[in-house]
């Protein structure tokens, strides 16, 4: 009963809306034939005032209702006109206010028309999310209980399986790690743009956070060189756990897409007010038309690299920023790397 009430509402506070606009369309029609009658000198008519309520009807009503504000600003002007003052041009001013009517008529369509679409759009996207969430909810379910016996298994003694059981078993555990990621990826994309991607700040030291992140992402590509540039202390007011997940994010995705090896720089540069987090890479590069893409989900750049990820990395990493009222930017250029910014204030919203 509570969410008919509330949608009943919704319809009230719509209708209430359109009875005021109608209201005040109608009333610029009756100033406008006031001044026309009263204020302007005889035999003279002004058939462009009567354009301004029209398009503000197109602006906000159904086509159907600027096409009757449209005939009542014609039936207006010729009623000034012919009660006391009959002019020559009087036909034509009422042909351009009925072509004003037309192209208002048409515009209200045009609008209505994309407001359809965006509902329809969003129904979708909402459709999608709830999907999403459900479907990562129902994968977590087994995937718990695959990992709590892969996890049990890796307990036992070694010597009671041969080179390959342990082979497989290896490989379980790093599917059911990738899956578990994956779930995870899913879940906050479910969950950005619907108002419960949200950011606990408390205070931190940034560069504990910097160190143990590289260091991680160090132990899983010898091949590249991960640097930290940064100062003894960084204090900030951020999410830790969210913190953890961007670093990890842009490290990845540095390694990910520097195929070759090569260094990557982690710099943290603290200021009075915000902290700039930055992680360069020295590979592929990114091009113009495709940095647009890149914080889309599940994005990837063209051509693919042979590479894991589900190509939503960089939509939760820029969800994190900004849920810590900040900013990501990217400078890049093909084939030689690219440089991911986070400029993040130093206290985060709703810090303590």
């Amino acid at each position: 009963m509570r969410i008919i009430y509330q949608r009943n509402s919704d319809i009230a506070a719509r209708s209430s809306g359109h009875l005021w606009l109608v209201a005040f369309v109608c009333g610029g029609l009756l100033g406008v034939a006031i001044i026309n009658f009263y204020v302007l000198p005889q035999n003279t008519l002004v058939s462009s005032l009567y354009a301004v309520p029209i398009m503000m009807a197109a602006h906000r009503m159904v086509p159907k209702g600027v096409a009757l504000i449209a005939l009542v600003a014609v039936l207006l002007y010729l009623a000034t006109g012919y009660l006391d003052r009959p002019i020559v041009s009087l036909p034509y001013g009422a042909v351009g206010i009925i072509l004003i009517g037309y192209l208002a008529v048409a515009l209200s369509r045009e609008r209505s028309a994309a407001l359809a679409r965006a509902r329809e759009a969003e129904q979708a996207r909402g459709h999608l999310q709830q999907f999403v969430s459900m479907v990562s909810h129902d994968l977590g379910q087994p995937l718990t209980t695959v990992a709590g016996y892969a996890q049990m298994l890796s307990r036992s003694d070694d010597r009671m399986w041969s080179h390959g059981e342990l082979r497989a078993l290896a490989a379980i555990r790093d599917a059911t790690g990738r899956m578990e990621r994956l779930i995870a990826d899913l879940r906050d994309a479910a969950r950005v743009g619907t108002g419960h991607f949200a950011v606990v700040p408390r205070p931190l030291d940034l560069l504990d956070v910097s160190r143990r992140v590289v260091d991680e992402q160090q132990a899983t590509s010898p091949m590249h060189r991960i640097v930290l540039d940064a100062p003894e202390r960084a204090d900030v007011e951020w999410d830790g756990v969210r913190t953890d997940q961007l670093l990890t994010n842009l490290i990845s995705n540095a390694i990910r897409y520097s195929p070759e090896g090569g260094e990557i720089t982690v710099s943290v540069r603290p200021t009075a007010a915000e902290v700039t987090l930055a992680v360069s890479d020295e590979g592929i590069g990114i091009s113009p038309d495709q940095q647009d893409l890149l914080f889309r989900p599940f994005s990837r750049l063209e051509p693919a690299l042979s590479t894991e990820g589900t190509g939503l990395g960089l939509y939760i990493s820029r969800a994190i920023v900004e849920a810590h009222a900040g900013r990501l930017t990217i400078e890049s250029v093909p084939g030689h790397g690219s440089t991911f910014r986070a400029i993040i204030p130093i206290r985060g919203p709703g810090s303590p």
